[in-house]
């Protein structure tokens, strides 16, 4: 159980003094930021995941996201044949704003089919289901339909007929509860910053457990993981374990095949190339929606090669090339490597703005001789960022 204490948990929680796994009951905060007369200072997110942020243009528009009671998603906006039932006329649709899915959709309020759109929109969302609906620059409540100011105030937001046009606004309901219906507006100034929070609760039934980074590594041998249910039909537990990697970019990609519990033992070494992939993250998924349990892992375990730990050693070879460098210029460093690693992070600093700055480079040092050779060069070149 302790071997996981470290691990990265969505919507899991690790209970130490049972030493068991359950679906977590932790709310997830959602959190709405507006500047009056802005476009720049709009986003809305969950926990600290921006789901979207400012929007495109300088006309005046509503933003709505949707968010559904079942894993507390955000609706996204049709794009490339993805979610083509999600086309409300809106001003991001299919890549209007943005060449991605969106995660709120956009209504110029001077578009009285745009505004039709988004009455659509509102009248479309299941009961129970989450509306956030907040300005982007202002509100322009005067250009509103007073059909959709009506479903509006229907929903709990009472302010939209009496608003002035230039000002920000934020409203928040679960459709159908009027008692969960919340309205931000300006204490005083057009211009101000409105910040609205809540917490959002969901019966989770499904979670995530993320190890720690693995590596680096020289080669990457076989995986080894074990999990269990605690309930009596065992069958109602689903877990899939995955492995991922980072590429150059810092981006992401899962490596081989998702592993079911049949795959209890798997070898890595013809699959993974560690000098593509030097490091690995462990990401179990589970999901049980009958008894809400989740599978309890028992073990997980990666072998490797670890790369060899290298010595520097300035008193037998050191050398620089100037004591002052300028802008453009190359520098050379040579520095004794007694025992010679088969990386070098190769880190060379340079001054910018009155700040040092890092940049890092991974040289792969392939070794020939029998005998380690007693410095390495290292070339840089240092340019204005």
């Amino acid at each position: 159980f302790f071997q996981f204490e470290d691990d990265n948990y969505q919507y899991i929680d690790a209970v130490r003094a049972q030493r068991k796994y359950k679906f977590t009951t932790k709310p997830v905060n959602l959190k709405c930021e507006v500047r009056g007369g802005s476009a720049f200072e709009n986003k809305f997110q969950l926990d600290t995941e921006i789901k979207e942020y400012n929007g495109c243009g300088f006309s005046t528009q509503i933003h709505v996201a949707i968010i559904d009671t079942n894993g507390l998603q955000p609706w996204g906006t049709s794009y490339n044949g993805l979610n083509a039932s999600n086309n409300f006329g809106n001003y991001n649709n299919n890549g209007g704003c943005r060449p991605r899915v969106e995660y709120d959709f956009s209504f110029i309020t001077t578009d009285t089919v745009q505004m039709a759109g988004l009455q659509n929109l509102l009248q479309t969302v299941p009961t129970g289901y989450y509306i956030l609906l907040y300005t982007y620059i202002n509100g322009n409540f005067n250009a509103w339909k007073p059909a959709l100011k009506n479903y509006v105030n229907s929903l709990g937001g009472t302010f939209v007929g009496s608003l002035p046009d230039d000002y920000p606004y934020i409203f928040f309901v679960q459709k159908g509860n009027l008692a969960s219906a919340q309205q931000v507006i300006p204490a005083s100034s057009k211009f101000e910053k409105l910040v609205f929070n809540q917490p959002l609760y969901n019966d989770w039934y499904y979670g995530n457990i993320t190890s720690t980074t693995i590596g680096p590594v020289s080669k990457w041998h076989s995986l080894h993981w074990n999990a269990t249910s605690i309930d009596a039909v065992t069958t109602n537990d689903n877990i899939t374990l995955k492995l991922f990697a980072k590429q150059p970019n810092g981006q992401e990609v899962q490596v081989m095949r998702t592993f079911t519990t049949a795959d209890k033992n798997v070898v890595l070494t013809d699959s993974i190339n560690a000098l593509q992939y030097p490091t690995l993250t462990m990401r179990a998924y589970s999901k049980d929606s009958i008894t809400r349990t989740p599978s309890q892992m028992n073990y997980w375990r990666i072998y490797y090669d670890p790369l060899p730990e290298g010595v520097i050693n300035p008193k037998q070879a050191y050398s620089y090339t100037n004591s002052t460098t300028q802008e453009g210029d190359s520098i050379k460093l040579q520095v004794a490597l007694p025992t010679l690693p088969t990386y070098l992070w190769i880190v060379c600093w340079y001054a910018t703005g009155g700040k040092m700055q890092a940049e890092k480079h991974l040289q792969l040092v392939t070794i020939f001789h029998k005998h380690l050779p007693t410095h390495v060069q290292i070339n840089c070149q240092l340019m204005r960022q």
